[in-house]
């Protein structure tokens, strides 16, 4: 992480617990998210995407008239901010999705405070290149109506995801490439996310190089798919919860921790306990990196039912 990435992620965190100390939720229903300005009369576009209803208000805290939007490529999305400063807006009503896939103004996004209940229908893609966005939080999350998060924060700046943690997500079937290629994640928290339909994870958190952990305690998602879902990320080494996880519909998980570190052999073995007493997909591939499990006790037994009788493909790091 960069020095510069330090310094801002310090200054986000002393103004949050600033505001929030004078209000918990302080946004309320609103979507509210920070930006930074560069340079005098510059203009900053919140992009939609051609999903749904838009009737929406934004209100760009800088002392202009609120911005009336009813569709998602309203020119009212443009906004020019007289001053370079960090610039808060929020968007209140009904705005089904945010889109900056990967262009527009992506750079200048500093964080996301609030999604609010805008109505949001998707964020495939919605933050996808905003590489400058460092905290994600939530005191109103309101995803009922969600069903993709595909590609919703690949190529971030987030250094601990959370903000799906306890949350319900009822319509929810996609993370697959979720949060890709962030450089500073550390930590991928899911505990609690209630989304019990068939969702596929596939290359959700491939190639985060600082990625240490993963946090899956008490979900109630059953992945179809968990192929490459953490390869390459070196540093991991813990793995929380994967054991509670229902993971009877998946079909595929080749290369799911692939050169992607470790869990700890307690927690490897209470997965291979669980995935064993579960009713399986016959001949599925995982691969557990460098995980290892207790030689001669009950996880090297759950591992050889799964290996002989489900015909699982395993790889790991072998007995400890």
């Amino acid at each position: 992480m960069t020095v510069v990435r330090q310094v801002l992620r310090q200054v986000l965190r002393d103004v949050k617990r600033e505001v929030l100390r004078a209000d918990p939720n302080p946004f309320g229903n609103s979507f509210a998210m920070t930006i930074v300005t560069t340079g005098p009369s510059e203009t900053f576009t919140l992009p939609g995407r051609d999903i749904g209803i838009y009737d929406a208000d934004v209100d760009w805290t800088d002392g202009t008239p609120t911005s009336e939007i009813t569709t998602f490529n309203d020119p009212d999305l443009a906004h020019i901010y007289a001053n370079a400063d960090t610039q808060q807006l929020l968007v209140s009503k009904t705005f089904p999705s945010v889109f900056f896939n990967n262009a527009g103004d992506k750079l200048k996004v500093r964080s996301i405070e609030n999604f609010g209940s805008i109505g949001w229908l998707t964020l495939e893609l919605s933050f996808f290149g905003c590489i400058n966005l460092v905290t994600v939080t939530s005191n109103v999350t309101n995803f009922d109506l969600v069903t993709s998060l595909a590609s919703a924060f690949r190529v971030t700046g987030i250094v601990i995801f959370n903000v799906l943690s306890g949350i319900s997500m009822p319509l929810l079937t996609q993370m697959n490439l979720m949060i890709r290629n962030c450089p500073d994640l550390e930590v991928f928290d899911i505990s609690f996310l209630d989304a019990p339909q068939n969702i596929r994870l596939d290359f959700c958190c491939v190639d985060n190089a600082s990625m240490t952990t993963y946090i899956f305690t008490g979900t109630t998602i059953k992945p179809t798919t968990l192929a490459f879902f953490g390869q390459n990320n070196t540093l991991v080494t813990s793995v929380e919860g994967l054991d509670t996880v229902d993971i009877s519909q998946m079909t595929n998980a080749a290369n799911f921790m692939a050169n992607g570190g470790s869990m700890t052999t307690a927690q490897y073995d209470a997965v291979l306990i669980s995935f064993s007493g579960q009713t399986v997909q016959s001949a599925v591939s995982i691969h557990f990196g460098n995980s290892k499990f207790t030689s001669g006790g009950a996880a090297e037994a759950a591992r050889s039912s799964l290996i002989t009788n489900d015909l699982w493909v395993i790889t790991d790091g072998g007995a400890a």
